[in-house]
């Protein structure tokens, strides 16, 4: 290692036993890599392509209609979460706006992965959906909780698994204690993160309730609206809704005001009342497995109207260019999981099929086993 404004002399080399040793301005100890300047900017540039790569391998495996279940979409973002982390008591004391961010992108794919929502989701909505706690505040934890238990060991003293897991609670509170400040100020997402912020604690500590494919676009506002479609996707020439023929059709005018789903609004009134605000929502959608369960109801059958009804004006003749039916893979695939789901039951209330079960961890295995040694391994051979 050299200094931190001089890089170090063309060829310089140390011998040791007769072999030279090449002088760089970085050092990887132990899997870290440390550099000059102690900023940690290298050990990131080397770790985020090999996380971006683990989180899109499992992306594959994760479809939005069917594939694992919930719980199986959050043990694949624990990977990818213990490799980014590795080394946390080292560097998380030295993260800087780049690190941070290079910590970001890998966590918002497995994030959207976990609530099966569109990829145009942003980082921040995409988290507190999925109840991923930021990873550069997961890391600070881990720093702390390392060094108290350091400090407790040069004393002299022994400490019981209970004052550890009581002392790391004591710091995943704080961490979101912070993460709920830190959304008070959202730059995206503005809507989700408003409703779910106050009530970000009892969000996170549920012990029901799984997000599907539907419930999502409602609550992130990314789906099937016209609003959306428009202004994001590009897929509308207007953001007018097509049920009523309103100005704006946006997640907030399909659940509350769209006079089409009148019908199917009734139940949600008598579970949560006229207040069909998000946070609203949000408030009574916590306050029981059953108002979840009509919510998500409501969800999946308005949401699959809206999708059968655009599918519909994408294949006529007289489509407008940007409106017409994709004719990819992905989109074809798409279409095949949406038939499955509405004629074998695939997806019901967040469980799989049979077929589902067998077929995932297989698939799971295959990819994490590619990313090892494919994705990894062979990266710095090339």
């Amino acid at each position: 290692m050299v200094g931190p404004w001089k890089a170090p002399p063309a060829g310089a080399a140390i011998v040791v036993g007769g072999v030279p040793i090449a002088v760089k301005p970085t050092l990887l100890y132990l899997g870290v890599v440390l550099d000059s300047k102690w900023n940690f900017c290298a050990h990131f540039e080397r770790v985020a392509p090999k996380l971006l790569r683990a989180a899109s391998a499992f992306g594959r495996i994760l479809p939005n209609l069917g594939g694992p279940a919930a719980s199986r979409r959050r043990l694949y973002t624990g990977v990818v979460r213990s490799m980014a982390l590795y080394g946390a008591p080292v560097w998380a004391n030295a993260l800087n706006r780049e690190n941070i961010a290079r910590l970001r992108q890998p966590q918002r794919t497995m994030a959207v992965r976990v609530i099966r929502g569109y990829r145009t989701i942003s980082a921040e909505a995409a988290c507190v959906l999925a109840c991923s706690l930021p990873w550069d505040l997961d890391a600070r934890v881990l720093a702390s909780l390392y060094q108290w238990r350091g400090k407790v060991r040069d004393r002299g003293d022994v400490l019981a698994p209970q004052e550890i897991q009581m002392r790391r609670m004591e710091l995943q509170q704080e961490a979101v204690d912070n993460w709920r400040l830190r959304l008070e100020r959202p730059s995206a997402g503005v809507r989700t993160i408003e409703a779910i912020q106050p009530v970000l604690r009892e969000w996170i500590e549920r012990d029901f309730g799984v997000l599907t494919f539907r419930l999502t676009q409602v609550l992130s506002g990314h789906g099937c609206f016209g609003k959306y479609l428009h202004k994001q996707a590009r897929r509308e020439p207007t953001p007018e809704c097509h049920e009523c023929g309103a100005r704006e059709d946006s997640a907030q005018h399909t659940l509350a005001e769209c006079p089409v789903w009148g019908v199917e609004r009734e139940e949600v009134i008598a579970r949560v009342g006229q207040d069909l605000s998000l946070p609203a929502i949000v408030q009574a959608m916590l306050s029981g497995e059953e108002v979840w369960q009509t919510m998500l109801d409501y969800s999946e059958h308005v949401m699959a109207k809206k999708e059968a009804a655009e599918r519909e004006r994408e294949i006529q003749v007289e489509a407008d260019p940007m409106r017409r039916r994709r004719t990819r893979r992905r989109r074809a695939a798409h279409d095949r999981l949406a038939t499955l789901t509405s004629t074998s039951g695939w997806q019901t209330r967040g469980r799989l099929s049979p077929i589902g079960k067998r077929s995932s961890g297989w698939k799971a295995c295959q990819v994490f086993r590619h990313a090892l040694n494919g994705g990894f391994g062979q990266a710095s051979a090339r």
